[in-house]
C-alpha cells in the first residue's frame, strides 16, 4: 500500500511550470494547477508555503484567492497564504481587491475571520 503524500518537492514538475523569479517562463498551468496540487496533497498549507516563491501578479493571485476559497474550508491554509503573500508583495493596491473580493463572494464573518 502506498502512503500519502505529503510532500510537496514531488510535485516539482508542477511547480516548474510557473514562471521563474529570473522572469523565464515556462508552459504554465496557471492557477488550477496549484489549486490541484493543494487538492491533492496530505498537507495543503505545504503548497500554501510555495505561494510565495511564484510570484504571481495581482490579477493571478486574485485568481487563486477566488479559486482556493470557492473549493472550500480545506484549502482556507492556502487562500490565507495568499492573502499574506499580496500583503507583503503589492500593499494597498492588493487589500483594495481583497475588499472587492469579499464583498462578492459573500462569506460568513467567521471565514473572512480566518481568512484575513
Amino acid at each position: 500500500m502506498r502512503p500519502q503524500l505529503c510532500n510537496v518537492a514531488i510535485y516539482a514538475p508542477v511547480l516548474a511550470s510557473y514562471p521563474r523569479r529570473s522572469g523565464k517562463k515556462h508552459d504554465a498551468r496557471g492557477v488550477v494547477g496549484i489549486v490541484e496540487l493543494a487538492q491533492v496533497v496530505k498537507l495543503p498549507q505545504l503548497v500554501a508555503g510555495l505561494v510565495s516563491k511564484i510570484e504571481l501578479p495581482l490579477n493571478q493571485l486574485a485568481e487563486l484567492l477566488r479559486t482556493a476559497i470557492d473549493f472550500g474550508e480545506r484549502l482556507d491554509s492556502l487562500a490565507a497564504s495568499v492573502v499574506a503573500d499580496g500583503y507583503t508583495r503589492i500593499g494597498s493596491e492588493w487589500a483594495d481587491k481583497i475588499r472587492v473580493l469579499v464583498s462578492e463572494l459573500g462569506l460568513a464573518p467567521a471565514r473572512v475571520a480566518r481568512l484575513f
